[in-house]
């Protein structure tokens, strides 16, 4: 009982001891006049409050463990206080934290605060929980307004050292690696670029490798797309897109004609040996359109044109050069001999006549694929390996020739040769006197010849 009595004792004398203190502070006031704002002084008073009731109900009832509980959560209230700073106190401390920091200057560049002032900034963050999608557009439009307004020195800016950290940052926090985030970006790229007043000495080199980076992802998206895009910058460019009248190209600037034709020398020759057809074909379009093509009338405008070139020595000396290359090619534009049937002997007897024999193989051998072939001396013989008329006279002997006139390459005679009867082209019957595709002719001793006209004086036959 003794060991009750003291301990119930003890608990009274601390709870009585803070009843004192409180009274003496003018705490006791502040609980029944004021209402604290909601820190941890609310928080002690409260749990003394409360102690003091549980206290009270213990003395009466005579209860010393109940009084010792009561003792113990005052303690407790105690030890709270005094480990969780006040709002009060955090001002002030960070207010003298500020102050000491403003005067201190540290003796070398590495300095001892700055991993502590780093670990304040994080439990600064982490005591200011996330920021809300309000006050980052708050904080990003006073730091923008800021560097609108500053004006950087000369030289080196440590202030873009940081932007590019932050725009970094925006970057990530916008979508970077994703890609919508071109479709927001390009807009943005395309203003920089509009407000950017090049001149001939700035360098240029980092626009190009972004346009080298840009390109090179470019490849994935789909060919046709890229082509047509690519063809509605050039004429952008070059200002010849409908859409942009108020742009005039300067033309009648040297240094930019000048820069326009070697552009243009630079393109064509990797274009022209990587893809010659196409080339060839786009060149030859355009040169027989700017003499008027096929129209009479529009070839007949070309005129003044055609004069100043043929005026130009340089320009005359280019058509003999371009002639004599396009000779190489002849064998293809040119009509040549096709050979569809061919009979020797007293023709008028007829086709099955013992003085008739089937000449088609020879004038295969001879004539095919050529602009012009004739007899030989011993075509009596050669022909059909014998002489089927040996005692006629001759102005007997004929050999009657069906034959056609196509131009083309290898896949055009490799077509006759597998079908040397068939249309290359339209597939039709070549042994069809009716086709116009095939024509005849007579010859009568060596000095006659069949060939293939021209294509200045082609006849319709003529592919």
């Amino acid at each position: 009982m003794r060991v009750l009595r003291g301990s119930f004792k003890t608990a009274v004398g601390v709870a009585l001891s803070c009843l004192c203190l409180l009274v003496l502070s003018g705490k006791a006031t502040l609980l029944a006049a004021e209402t604290p704002p909601p820190d941890r002084q609310q928080a002690l008073l409260d749990a003394v409050s409360a102690a003091q009731k549980k206290l009270a109900d213990a003395v009466q009832a005579k209860k010393p463990a109940d009084a010792e509980v009561a003792a113990q959560d005052v303690e407790k209230a105690l030890a709270a206080y005094r480990a969780e700073p006040t709002p009060t106190e955090i001002v002030a401390r960070s207010g003298d934290l500020g102050a000491w920091l403003r005067s201190h200057k540290p003796s070398s560049g590495t300095d001892p605060v700055s991993a502590a002032l780093v670990n304040l900034a994080l439990d600064i963050a982490s005591y200011r929980g996330e920021p809300t999608s309000t006050e980052i557009a708050v904080k990003s439009s006073d730091l923008g307004a800021w560097l609108r307004s500053h004006k950087p020195p000369s030289g080196t800016d440590p202030v873009g050292t940081a932007l590019v950290i932050l725009v970094q940052d925006i970057a990530t926090y916008r979508g970077l690696g994703k890609p919508d985030l071109i479709g927001k970006a390009a807009p943005e790229l395309s203003n920089w670029i509009t407000a950017t007043n090049w001149g001939p000495a700035d360098n240029t080199k980092d626009p190009f490798d972004l346009a080298e980076a840009i390109m090179l992802k470019m490849r994935v998206v789909d060919p046709d797309k890229a082509a047509a895009s690519f063809g509605k910058m050039a004429k952008i460019m070059v200002g010849t897109e409908a859409s942009t009248p108020i742009y005039r190209p300067p033309f009648e600037r040297v240094g930019y004609a000048n820069d326009m034709k070697s552009a243009l020398l630079t393109l064509n020759d990797p274009v022209a040996r990587a893809r010659p057809v196409d080339w060839f074909t786009t060149q030859a379009t355009q040169l027989r359109d700017l003499f008027g093509g096929a129209d009479a009338t529009a070839v007949a405008a070309t005129l003044p044109r055609r004069t100043l070139l043929q005026n130009d020595p340089k320009a005359m000396d280019a058509a003999k050069a371009a002639k004599e290359t396009i000779v190489l090619l002849q064998s293809g534009y040119r009509p040549q001999i096709h050979i569809v049937d061919a009979l020797y002997g007293d023709l008028p007897t007829g086709r099955y006549s013992k003085r008739v024999c089937n000449a088609t193989r020879t004038m295969i051998s001879k004539c095919e694929r050529k602009d012009s072939c004739h007899l030989d001396d011993g075509y009596k013989l050669a022909l059909c390996g014998y002489d089927p008329i040996p005692a006629a006279d001759d102005r007997t002997r004929a050999v009657a020739v069906q034959y056609a006139c196509f131009t083309g390459g290898d896949a055009v005679w490799d077509r006759l040769a597998s079908h040397p009867l068939e249309d290359p082209f339209e597939y039709s019957d070549l042994t069809n006197i009716r086709n116009p595709a095939t024509g005849f002719a007579i010859l009568r001793g060596t000095t006659m010849e069949l060939r293939c006209p021209f294509d200045a004086n082609a006849p319709t036959v003529t592919k």
